[in-house]
């Protein structure tokens, strides 16, 4: 089960890593629409980076937001270089990987819960 889902995983990020090579820095920072609530490409990378950061380190005795974390200024309006996102995507999917890597079979039927309802 753990390889399967390993596996999904990587082949998400290959995924990610194409369609990022593909597009140029400024279409990464254009804001779509002129509606408030669109994100950019970048804004919305550096956002699943900091999700992925704050979630997945020590999930297993540290569920839920970190309080290191600050959510609101992934998506305040910044022109990021396409280094930056970059930088934004593996740090959250590296963290994945590395927590992913330490789990065994039987940590599948653990109940994992957040630090405030202990």
């Amino acid at each position: 089960m753990l390889t399967s889902l390993t596996a999904e995983f990587t082949r998400y990020r290959l995924i990610g890593e194409k369609a990022l090579n593909q597009i140029s820095e400024a279409d990464m920072n254009r804001v779509p629409g002129a509606t408030a609530g669109y994100n950019s490409i970048a804004m919305i990378v550096r956002h699943l980076g900091g999700n992925l950061l704050s979630r997945f380190t020590d999930f297993l005795t540290t569920d839920g937001e970190k309080p290191w974390r600050d959510r609101d200024a992934e998506f305040e309006e910044h022109h990021y270089s396409q280094q930056e996102v970059l930088e934004w995507w593996n740090k959250g999917r590296n963290v994945l990987q590395a927590e992913l890597a330490k789990l065994t079979d039987a940590d599948l039927s653990r109940t994992v819960t957040s630090e405030a309802s202990r």
